[in-house]
């Protein structure tokens, strides 16, 4: 029979209810073989912020082939900018992509309520000796140049709406990693579903501290027992509360304590976006694209804010309209 502690982890992450909920891609990291024209970065710029560095100008440069001249930054893209890239350098190579995932409060106390929760529940898979590393309030699950660090911080605003936020950032680097799972090229990363992503790396966990401190016991004592005591569940609560996090505890004794086993998993569906959106931003407005096709006659007007599905040709249609500059090709 579960302890209490564990129900009370489930009651208390499912007590956490967010306004909106918002997954995204923050950053990505691109390098090209021919670079893009001042007027093609110019027009990128108009719908979304791209930052462009020549291969001199980049200290890691030497980790690349050198067939690979410019370096783009793309912060906050839409699948219409990422579009326009691919179509415009195909052999693009990604090196570094970060998506990320908004919980959005009407207050700053539920914030941090949600913030102090996930702090003490986030466990990541493949954990192994990262360790846990911080920076202020932010949380991350290993070093920063760690290739795949999930980051949690609760001091800035949402970039989408500008309100109360938790907000989790999974830091992927280094373009063996990026294949590794599933996001080799550009084309990929458009089409990566983000509700999935998160649903498969959003894991918060309790833990039976009844069990977990028979077998701490058993494993410090060398006994075999079966039968818990009075003592377990308190001596499983210290540790926990020792070390400061379920993570933590998974680290420590996962070479002499079946931990997984005392693991209680929370349900987290209510703390997942329906569907991924993309912040797009034309003209200094938000325009949020998801991923239904949406006639051609129902295109906003440049400035809207509105949110709207995303269709490349859609957009295409839009870009070669007297509504945006032409982008030359080279």
């Amino acid at each position: 029979m579960q302890s209490l502690a564990g129900r009370n982890i489930k009651q208390r992450v499912e007590g956490i209810k967010p306004s909106a909920i918002y997954a995204y891609t923050d950053k990505v990291v691109a390098w090209v073989a021919d670079p893009l024209t001042k007027d093609e970065i110019d027009l990128l710029n108009q719908f979304g912020r791209v930052v462009v560095h020549e291969r001199s100008e980049v200290r890691t440069a030497n980790y690349f082939d050198k067939s690979y001249r410019q370096r783009l930054q793309i912060f906050q893209p839409s699948p219409l900018v990422l579009h326009l890239i691919n179509e415009r350098c195909p052999g693009a190579t990604l090196s570094y992509v970060e998506p990320a995932l908004d919980w959005v409060f009407s207050t700053h106390h539920e914030r941090d309520n949600a913030y102090d929760l996930a702090c003490l529940c986030l466990v990541k898979n493949n954990h192994r000796d990262q360790g846990i590393a911080w920076a202020g309030t932010t949380r991350y699950t290993g070093p920063r140049w760690a290739p795949n660090v999930l980051a949690i911080y609760p001091d800035k605003p949402s970039k989408i709406t500008g309100e109360y936020c938790l907000h989790f950032d999974w830091r992927i680097s280094k373009s063996a990693t990026l294949r590794r799972i599933g996001i080799g090229s550009l084309t990929d990363l458009i089409n990566l579903d983000l509700v999935q992503f998160w649903r498969k790396r959003l894991l918060l966990k309790g833990f039976d501290l009844e069990r977990f401190g028979r077998l701490r016991s058993n494993h410090l004592t060398g006994a075999n027992r079966r039968k818990p005591t009075h003592l377990d569940r308190r001596a499983g609560a210290w540790v926990l509360r020792t070390l400061g996090s379920v993570q933590a505890v998974i680290d420590k004794y996962r070479s002499g304590v079946d931990v997984r086993s005392c693991l209680i998993n929370a349900n987290v569906n209510h703390l997942l976006p329906t569907e991924g959106i993309h912040p797009l931003i034309i003209w200094g407005h938000l325009v949020s694209y998801s991923h239904n096709p949406l006639p051609c006659n129902e295109i906003p007007p440049a400035g809207a804010c509105n949110e709207v599905p995303f269709d490349p040709d859609l957009c295409l249609q839009f870009l070669v309209s007297d509504h945006a500059p032409k982008m030359e090709q080279v």
